[in-house]
């Protein structure tokens, strides 16, 4: 798999919508795959299930298992990483603006 081009800190960029106008270095592939993997410890069942529709639309093979899908992030093509890094930020972008929303409305309690 080609690297993937990020900044510094991949989670940051990862909420920053503007990060494409930083400077960019290349993360390694590792680093990347352990963010996805971490990441989606970390996720619900609804996300999870997004993350397996993404992996299916690309025509990525998975394992299936009697309780659970198994994904081998390893053998996932760059397209593939690329459209969960997309979906971990939009994620992390909803997540933090119903957070100031939450706080908002706290406010006028």
């Amino acid at each position: 798999m080609p690297n993937i081009y990020f900044t510094d800190d991949i989670a940051g960029t990862l909420d920053d919508t503007d990060s494409e106008d930083e400077i960019h270095r290349s993360a390694s592939n590792q680093e990347i795959l352990k963010y996805i993997s971490k990441s989606v410890t970390e996720l619900n069942i609804d996300a999870l299930s997004q993350i397996y529709r993404i992996v299916k639309d690309q025509n990525e093979k998975v394992t299936m298992k009697k309780d659970a899908v198994l994904i081998n992030l390893g053998t996932l093509q760059t397209e593939t990483v690329r459209q969960i890094l997309l979906f971990l930020r939009y994620l992390r972008k909803n997540t933090n603006v119903l957070l100031v929303d939450e706080i908002i409305k706290d406010q006028y309690k």
